[in-house]
């Protein structure tokens, strides 16, 4: 027994059940994660991957606020000017996703991850890729990092672009392992020294 769906195009499920000897095959990851019941309680230390999800503008922001919120935490008192997440509201989230796009990834009830994607002329901006600091550690980052290369493809761009603090050289060190050059440093207002990195993937 098998099946397929419009939500799942590349992908043929199998039911373990109908194998010679279910007992002989080993799992490896936990896919679509983000779907099991609340009540299952899973501890085989396995991997697991969650499915992307689009914010909608209708939508409660209250969460992703929270989330970005405590993601970027770490941030103060290291970066100057402060972060820009201290002026997110609710009203500018849903701004994001009528203008460019605002993917989630969740856990049952509660988001997890999440990061803003925004079209520039020959570009795909990122902002705002935050992960829980629970879940850290698991793959997020990367997931969402190649989920912003399929959105960037899919929208007929070539290049992926995002910036980040100069303070934040672990940060930096990150996005160059995943291909990201350092291109420009830029200055908030009122300072005369670079207060921001640039940094871009041009996609094959």
């Amino acid at each position: 027994m098998a099946y397929q769906s419009d939500r799942f195009a590349h992908e043929q499920h199998f039911y373990a059940a109908t194998l010679d000897d279910p007992a002989e095959y080993q799992p490896t990851l936990h896919v679509n994660w983000n779907e099991h019941l609340r009540w299952i309680a899973l501890d085989d230390g396995l991997p697991v991957q969650r499915t992307p999800r689009q914010f909608s503008a209708e939508e409660d922001a209250g969460p992703v606020l929270t989330l970005i919120r405590e993601a970027f935490a770490y941030m103060d008192g290291v970066v100057d000017p402060p972060s820009s997440v201290h002026h997110l509201t609710a009203e500018g989230l849903a701004e994001q996703a009528r203008r460019g796009e605002i993917w989630l990834l969740e856990d049952p009830g509660a988001p997890v991850g999440s990061i803003f994607l925004t079209p520039k002329p020959g570009r795909l901006y990122i902002g705002k890729l935050a992960v829980a600091q629970a879940q850290r550690g698991q793959g997020l980052g990367r997931q969402l990092l190649e989920l912003a290369e399929t959105r960037a493809r899919a929208l007929g761009h070539a290049m992926i672009e995002l910036e980040s603090r100069v303070e934040l050289v672990t940060n930096h060190a990150v996005f160059a392992r995943f291909g990201y050059l350092k291109t420009a440093e830029t200055s908030h207002p009122g300072y005369d020294r670079a207060t921001s990195f640039t940094f871009q993937k041009r996609l094959g």
